[in-house]
């Protein structure tokens, strides 16, 4: 909810417009509503991460698995930490950094569904479509 008022403040400031149809206090507030925004995103995402891995580490059976969501859990901890502190620091290179995280992250929960459901005895047609659902987040 937070997320979604910070964009919708950031709208009203500006961000999207062209610079030269700014002012300098706009831009100002414009650059305020993208931190804030930032920050919000990079948290939110944690939440949502770490509620799809908890609810994978559930339906796990084998240890690996379940070690692995929460290594990813830890990951994306540890990534949305540097990326907060990246924002209120304003580092490039750390950005990218973290930003390749998230994205080896959002691709290994994306697929983990995929090898949960190898071995699970169940019709193969429901399995399919299982994993194709669980899978979404590869989209």
């Amino acid at each position: 909810m937070v997320h979604n008022a910070v964009v919708m403040y950031g709208t009203f400031t500006g961000i999207g417009s062209p610079d030269s149809k700014l002012n300098t206090p706009m831009m100002v507030e414009g650059a305020k509503a993208m931190d804030l925004w930032q920050i919000f995103y990079v948290s939110g995402s944690l939440l949502i991460k770490t509620s799809i891995c908890a609810t994978l580490i559930r339906i796990a059976t084998h240890r690996r698995f379940k070690y692995a969501l929460y290594g990813l859990i830890a990951m994306s901890a540890a990534s949305t930490f540097i990326a907060i502190l990246a924002v209120l620091t304003i580092i490039i290179t750390l950005t990218y950094v973290v930003s390749v995280i998230n994205i080896i992250n959002d691709f290994s929960v994306a697929i983990t569904p995929i090898f949960l459901l190898w071995n699970i005895q169940m019709r193969r047609r429901l399995k399919i479509l299982t994993t194709i659902i669980l899978g979404l987040g590869i989209l």
